[in-house]
């Protein structure tokens, strides 16, 4: 019980305020636990930072199983996990990703999880490739890393946008009906 709500807020005030402005001491009385307790269940930052990426990651995984399941085409399996783990990851501010880098086991998870985002992608384009949502001729590598890299640092509310019209540029006919059929079906992709 205790864990789970240090954890909890922990991430909390590590996605509004970065990691370096947060001590153990503020996450204890923000948790409402004793320094003692933290101390117990947490040997140091490290620990707790790296126990707050593996419940963040398992959390996401849930949401985007939840998000795919109801996608009815390579496409929408495409739109959606990227809308899921776009969201989830704008939650965070800038000083988080910042210092997050000097905890090496939670940075080498979270580039871990960002590279099977990746991979996943990449299986995702060639489904749509091979399914006639795409043109054959981009590139599918540098396609996966613009969406995971420079589509991830677009603010949070213009992101399932900016991913319609990216994904649109590099559709043929077919994929600019789906699409469309994606759009007329969400209400997150509306202005």
């Amino acid at each position: 019980m205790n864990r789970n709500r240090i954890i909890q807020t922990a991430t909390a005030l590590f996605a509004a305020y970065g990691i370096n402005t947060v001590d153990m001491s503020r996450i204890a009385h923000e948790a409402h636990v004793s320094e003692e307790v933290l101390e117990a269940e947490f040997s140091g930052m490290d620990e707790l930072l790296e126990a707050c990426l593996i419940s963040e990651i398992e959390m996401l995984k849930t949401d985007v199983t939840d998000a795919i399941s109801g996608s009815q085409s390579s496409l929408e399996l495409l739109v959606d996990e990227i809308s899921t783990v776009f969201a989830d990851g704008s939650r965070f501010c800038a000083a988080f990703y910042k210092d997050l880098k000097g905890y090496p086991a939670a940075w080498n998870r979270l580039i871990s999880h960002k590279e099977n985002f990746r991979n996943r992608c990449i299986g995702y384009f060639r489904d749509c490739e091979k399914d006639g949502f795409f043109s054959p001729d981009f590139n599918m590598e540098s396609t996966a890393a613009i969406c995971v890299e420079t589509l991830g640092s677009i603010q949070r509310k213009f992101q399932p946008n900016v991913i319609r019209i990216f994904l649109q540029s590099i559709c043929t006919e077919k994929g600019e009906n789906e699409i469309k059929r994606i759009n007329s079906e969400r209400i997150f992709y509306k202005s």
